[in-house]
């Protein structure tokens, strides 16, 4: 007889938890017959949004091609650096999971642009990796199939990224890259990561993916909507500063989240957003540096490690004097966006 079953027999049987047991598997059982079927079961508050049609579908006008055969390219991963030859390559598997979706993230764009100086050909291969991505998902290829891919925090992060590539550069984004971001908002609206007995960073993600969006596409029924939604979440999620995550590491990141979109908001002008950011984001730095010590430069480490920015990338966020070893600096990173 299976382990696994015997195990469930005792706990049932001897341990007399057979109503708990039921009441699990139902959970279990409802949850996936609802993934089956596509179900969206928001909570109230949650969904109208469902209802409403925030992003117009553009018409595609003339596609060139702006990818570059020759990337030669180094880039950080959630657990190595990764040299990508050519385009292609950023569809390739990987041992750990968190890798392969660090590279969908493209987070790795941020650490290239947080360098002391901007390498204009960097800068080059890494659009023709957006492009190549925006591309190969556009024709529907197999390689971009990958369930990884399509979770609601990956699209937020890639998003996010690749917005915030074009926002640095002061570059116009090309139409292919624009029909990619319109259609990965529409999957992220419609797939929004809440909780209804628990909490999530994860949610307050997608609200700033979303935001981000309705920034830099002007987008005020998205601004309005998702503005209310992030200050009401906010309000659940933190509690004098401390988020309901209990880690030192995502409280460090959760702050950068507040803080990036704050600069892109007042790049932007959204008095709103910026009006919602005045009530938490000095709270959130504080508690962030309640982890670390300024004068022997350590944070203290609790709670859950994030795959994402390392911490030692985000405490040049709440210390200037901070140095880590590649130079790498959030100060960096916003310089000239105002």
């Amino acid at each position: 007889m299976n382990k696994e079953f015997i195990f469930f027999l005792k706990y049932n049987i001897l341990d007399l938890k057979i109503i708990e047991s039921i009441k699990h598997i139902f959970s279990k059982s409802t949850k996936y017959i609802k993934n089956i079927f596509n179900i969206k079961n928001y909570p109230k508050e949650y969904k109208d949004v469902l209802k409403e049609d925030f992003i117009i579908k553009r018409v595609s006008g003339v596609i060139n091609n702006y990818a570059t055969k020759d990337i030669n390219l180094k880039i950080k991963l959630a657990t190595k650096d990764y040299y990508i030859k050519s385009p292609e390559e950023i569809f390739n598997q990987f041992e750990d999971p968190e890798d392969f979706e660090s590279l969908h993230r493209f987070i790795w764009i941020k650490y290239l642009l947080s360098e002391n100086k901007i390498d204009n050909e960097k800068m080059k291969k890494i659009e023709s990796l957006i492009y190549y991505w925006c591309g190969t998902s556009n024709n529907g290829n197999n390689s971009i199939k990958n369930n990884l891919i399509w979770e609601p925090y990956t699209i937020s992060e890639r998003i996010i990224n690749i917005l915030f590539f074009y926002i640095k550069m002061n570059k116009q984004m090309p139409d292919l890259v624009i029909l990619e971001i319109d259609k990965m908002a529409i999957k992220l609206i419609n797939s929004l990561e809440y909780y209804e007995s628990s909490y999530g960073n994860h949610l307050i993600n997608n609200f700033r993916a979303i935001l981000y969006y309705g920034l830099v596409f002007d987008n005020s029924k998205v601004l309005c909507k998702f503005s209310a939604l992030l200050d009401k979440y906010l309000e659940k999620f933190t509690l004098n500063g401390f988020t309901k995550d209990y880690s030192s590491h995502y409280q460090l990141l959760f702050y950068y989240w507040i803080y990036d979109l704050n600069i892109i908001s007042k790049k932007y002008n959204n008095k709103e957003l910026i009006k919602i950011f005045d009530k938490y984001i000095l709270s959130l730095r504080e508690k962030s540096k309640f982890f670390y010590n300024e004068r022997s430069k350590h944070f203290s480490f609790f709670g859950d490690i994030s795959p994402d920015m390392t911490p030692n990338y985000l405490l040049t966020l709440i210390d200037e004097e901070y140095e880590q070893t590649d130079g790498l600096s959030v100060a960096n990173l916003y310089k000239g966006i105002n």
